[in-house]
């Protein structure tokens, strides 16, 4: 929103509470993104390699249960960035030369070494990109196996879902990573 509002205006500064919240829900809801995208490709192997069980395993209460974990797992993934953020003095020019408030730039800000800082917050990320896209080539890899199984029983609307899995992955996540990285 801070964002639109700059485009629209001469003034172009941020505060420094600012700038923290919007870097909170930038990274909550890009890690709330993934971890929907992980529950969906569950959801679409239950479909797929389990039609029949596919009401029972993925109950409301099961669907619930998963919505939650991907809030309190993006709430503490954002909150893990913040606090390592929080936690360094920063001094000299508060100014970002960045269309948006993002850790990377904020840390530039520092008047301490960031390399452990940096490391952390690295890690962090890095690990959340790494084992979503491990859960996600896995959740694929049985499905693809398991069609091998059931390639003349599959019916075009299961294979319509496959698609857009796949697809969902291909254009959400790993599309919007590399951008972000390429344009820090």
């Amino acid at each position: 929103p801070r964002t639109l509002v700059d485009a629209l205006s001469e003034k172009t500064t941020i505060s420094f509470s600012e700038c923290i919240i919007q870097v909170f829900t930038f990274h909550f809801f890009s890690c709330l993104e993934i971890f929907i995208l992980i529950f969906m490709a569950v959801d679409r192997y239950v479909a797929i390699c389990k039609p029949l069980h596919y009401m029972t395993i993925m109950s409301r209460r099961v669907c619930s249960v998963l919505v939650a974990l991907a809030w309190v797992g993006s709430c503490v993934h954002s909150l893990a960035q913040i606090f390592l953020a929080l936690r360094l003095p920063y001094c000299g020019p508060n100014e970002i030369h960045h269309y948006f408030c993002d850790l990377e730039p904020l840390l530039k800000l520092a008047c301490t070494d960031i390399y452990v800082t940096n490391l952390l917050l690295v890690s962090n990320s890095g690990a959340i990109c790494t084992v979503s896209f491990v859960m996600l080539m896995f959740s694929y890899v049985i499905i693809l196996h398991s069609y091998e199984e059931i390639v003349f029983s599959i019916s075009l609307f299961q294979l319509k879902y496959l698609g857009e899995v796949v697809q969902r992955v291909d254009n959400n996540i790993y599309s919007q990573i590399i951008c972000l990285y390429k344009c820090a």
